[in-house]
């Protein structure tokens, strides 16, 4: 895990949550949270501003609970687990990069921000499992091995953002279909 990456993250969105789940500290920026295996315990406001760099004259402006949990989305794999894919391709939309999650024999898409992933980047096989919260809104626990990696809230996304996927890949299908077969090539 890129702690760097999860420093930037809290010091763009300055309100942050931690709390405790089966003895190890999660720091939550609201729209993700991610365990902090092997850091230090903090234990005020001014402990983990310190940690992730903020300087003295900045903290003013972050808001810092510490409480305790109160979900069990947190909580390590378990049989009831459904399991998401992701897909090969992600969508740039205003200024985020999202990137569709499904279940095969559901119909729905769960659409994940691409920021939220990259404290992730150094996982050797990150897995996508589906989570819902108490209040039922979906999210998404990044896995490797049995261990969660981050929990990312869902995005909300435009109701007119599957229309447009849906323009282009029509206009794809329709300029597929005007190409011309392929030439057979000529090996020398």
């Amino acid at each position: 895990m890129k702690y760097a990456k999860i420093w930037q993250i809290c010091k763009k969105r300055k309100v942050l949550t931690v709390f405790t789940v089966n003895g190890t500290q999660w720091i939550d920026t609201g729209a993700a949270a991610y365990p902090m295996y092997g850091m230090p315990t903090v234990r005020t406001k001014d402990e983990l501003l310190a940690m992730i760099d903020v300087p003295a004259d900045e903290r003013e402006s972050f808001e810092v609970f510490f409480v305790d949990p109160t979900d069990d989305v947190y909580d390590d794999i378990t049989a009831d687990d459904v399991q998401l894919d992701a897909s090969p391709v992600s969508f740039v939309y205003g200024s985020s990069t999202l990137t569709p999650l499904a279940v095969a024999e559901d119909p729905a898409v769960y659409w994940i921000n691409e920021m939220f992933l990259a404290p992730l980047t150094d996982l050797a096989a990150a897995g996508y499992i589906l989570r819902r919260a108490k209040s039922g809104t979906p999210c998404v626990a990044v896995v490797e091995g049995m261990s969660i990696q981050a929990v990312i809230a869902t995005a909300v996304t435009p109701e007119h953002l599957a229309d447009a996927i849906l323009a282009v890949a029509s206009k794809l299908n329709a300029v597929e279909r005007e190409v011309p077969p392929k030439q057979e090539q000529i090996h020398v």
